[in-house]
C-alpha cells in the first residue's frame, strides 16, 4: 500500500510540474513577441498595453503586418494569424500547440480590427484557461 501511494504521489507531481511547464511556456512566448519584462502579469490588460505602446490606433495594416512579421507571429510554428480582409480584422492565435500531457493550457486570441480605410480601429486581447 505504501508503494502504491508513493508511485501515485510520483505521478501527480509529475504531472503538476508538466501543466505548470506548460503555462509558464506559453508566458515566455507571449513576452517574447511583446517585449513585456518579467515583473508584469502576462494577463489581457497587460498583453493588449505591450502592443498598444508599440502599434498605437490608427496605424495602417501595413504597420501592423510588419508588426506581426518582424515578431514572426504567425509564422513560427507556435502562433497563427489569419487575415480576414473582408471584415477588417487580423486574428492570431498565440502559443495554440500543446501536447497531449498539458492537462491545464491557456490560449491567447488577439484580434486587431481595422475601420474601412484599413487604420487600425482596436486591439482585443483574450485568454482562454482550460483543460482536457
Amino acid at each position: 500500500m505504501t508503494k502504491l501511494i508513493a508511485v501515485l504521489s510520483l505521478l501527480l507531481v509529475i504531472l503538476f510540474m508538466t501543466t505548470v511547464g506548460a503555462v509558464i511556456s506559453t508566458e515566455k512566448c507571449i513576452r517574447r513577441y511583446f517585449g513585456m519584462p518579467d515583473s508584469v502579469g502576462v494577463v489581457p490588460e497587460h498583453v493588449n498595453a505591450a502592443i498598444t505602446r508599440q502599434l498605437p490606433k490608427g496605424s495602417s495594416r501595413a504597420e501592423v503586418e510588419r508588426f506581426l512579421s518582424r515578431r514572426a507571429i504567425g509564422a513560427d510554428g507556435a502562433s497563427v494569424c489569419e487575415d480576414a480582409a473582408n471584415v477588417g480584422q487580423i486574428t492570431c492565435r498565440l502559443a495554440y500547440h500543446h501536447h497531449p500531457w498539458e492537462l491545464l493550457r491557456t490560449d491567447y486570441t488577439i484580434s486587431f480590427q481595422f475601420d474601412g480605410s484599413g487604420k487600425l480601429r482596436n486591439i482585443l486581447v483574450q485568454s482562454v484557461f482550460s483543460g482536457v
